[in-house]
C-alpha cells in the first residue's frame, strides 16, 4: 500500500512538471534578432509589425513608428556608419508571465559596439513580439 501511494505521487509530480511547457530561449532571442535584422534590411513596417498590440493602433499612428524606424536606421549611420550586424547573446525568461528581456549586442561601422535590452511578450497566438 505504501509502495502504490508513493508511486501515484511520483506519477503526479512528474505529470505536472512536465504538462508546464517550458519557454525556449532559442526560440525569443531569435525573433528578437529577426525583427532587428528587419530594421538592418530598411524592412520598417515588418520590424513595426514584431511589437505587441501593433494590430490595434491607427494607421496614422503605425506610419509614424515606421518612420521613427526609419529615422533611429539614418541617425545610427550618421552617428556610427551604421549598423553592420545585430547578435543575440542572451534572454531572461519569466515563465509564469510570458515575457523575456533579449539582449542583443549592436554591431556598429565604427568598430564600436553596444548592448541593448528589447523586452518581449508572447502573445495568444504563442509568436513572441516586441513590447
Amino acid at each position: 500500500m505504501r509502495y502504490t501511494l508513493f508511486l501515484l505521487l511520483l506519477l503526479s509530480t512528474v505529470f505536472i512538471s512536465c504538462s508546464k511547457e517550458k519557454l525556449n530561449h532559442e526560440e525569443v532571442m531569435k525573433a528578437a534578432q529577426q525583427y532587428y535584422e528587419y530594421l538592418l534590411e530598411g524592412k520598417y513596417e515588418q520590424f513595426v509589425a514584431g511589437s505587441m498590440g501593433i494590430q490595434d493602433i491607427p494607421e496614422q499612428y503605425r506610419k509614424q513608428l515606421t518612420a521613427n524606424a526609419k529615422m533611429f536606421l539614418e541617425e545610427q549611420k550618421n552617428a556610427h556608419r551604421g549598423i553592420l550586424k545585430v547578435r543575440a547573446t542572451g534572454a531572461d525568461m519569466d515563465e509564469e508571465n510570458r515575457l523575456a528581456n533579449v539582449f542583443l549586442v549592436l554591431c556598429f561601422g565604427d568598430s564600436t559596439n553596444e548592448e541593448v535590452v528589447v523586452p518581449m511578450v508572447e502573445d495568444d497566438g504563442g509568436v513572441w513580439r516586441m513590447r
